[in-house]
């Protein structure tokens, strides 16, 4: 997947002209894959079908507020979930400086004329704009204006009755129900954890630094070692224990990825 850093001083386009989901993408739940597969639907409607890709921050919003909200995926599965759903680019934004925008400067002057948007899918919760002004009405409104531009606002995907959300997706896990979460995600919850001692196998693991940590109690875990996967059980309260078998060998980086399933 092409990466654009809009930082990077020899940024480049894969095109000069595009589709992109617009978003946060925490966790990249079925909420976002809503979206994705609507700007797929819409771009085969075109005559000349669009490069599609993503545009999010690569720095999520609420770093900037004081009060982070602990992330459910790193930059790097984000990108590997984009991947898998169809699309061919992330642009990388800064908030830091974006975030003065008016909305008519974000979408003339960013989105229109330095990222190529041409078609543009968003939540119907989604804001944009100094002070998040922006609604997708005025995306609507300000991509007509702009240009023969297409707006599609995808309306809120839900589960017994609830929005599916990044918000609620960790709310579960942190109340100690991944089996809940991973419906909401469309796929178990997994961090990559560190590993900081070994005994008697017993592995005990750090969570990723601002990353969402399960709540406390023990779970029914698949460990992935390199390409091997291992059934297992974890305990988390100030740290993770993992239990593995003494015949494991441990990876030479440090890390290993469990996936949350059930807790027992």
């Amino acid at each position: 997947m092409k990466i654009v850093d809009l930082n990077h001083p020899h940024r480049e386009l894969p095109v000069t002209a595009c589709g992109l989901v617009l978003g946060n993408f925490d966790g990249v739940h079925r909420g976002h894959a809503a979206l994705i597969e609507e700007l797929k639907r819409q771009n085969e409607k075109l005559s000349t079908p669009l490069a599609l890709g993503a545009f999010c921050f690569e720095r999520h919003p609420s770093f900037y507020f004081g009060k982070p909200s602990p992330l459910l995926c790193s930059n790097e599965e984000k990108m590997e979930q984009f991947r898998k759903a169809g699309l061919q680019f992330v642009i990388w934004g800064d908030f830091a400086e974006l975030k003065d925008l008016s909305p008519r400067e974000f979408v003339t002057e960013f989105l229109w004329n330095t990222c190529g948007c041409r078609m543009a899918v968003c939540g119907f919760n989604f804001t944009f704009g100094k002070k998040g002004a922006g609604t997708p009405e005025d995306l609507i409104r300000l991509f007509a204006e702009a240009g023969d531009g297409i707006v599609s606002v995808v309306p809120p995907v839900t589960d017994e009755g609830a929005s599916v959300s990044s918000t609620s997706i960790r709310n579960l896990l942190e109340k100690g129900d991944p089996a809940h979460a991973a419906r909401l995600l469309g796929r178990p919850f997994t961090a990559e954890c560190r590993i900081v001692e070994q005994s008697r196998g017993e592995v005990i693991l750090a969570f990723p630094a601002n990353g969402v940590i399960p709540g406390d109690g023990n779970y029914r875990v698949q460990a992935k070692i390199g390409e091997d996967v291992y059934e297992s059980s974890a305990r988390v309260d100030t740290s993770c224990t993992l239990l593995l078998p003494t015949t494991v060998e441990l990876p030479s980086n440090g890390n290993i990825t469990l996936a949350f399933l059930t807790k027992l």
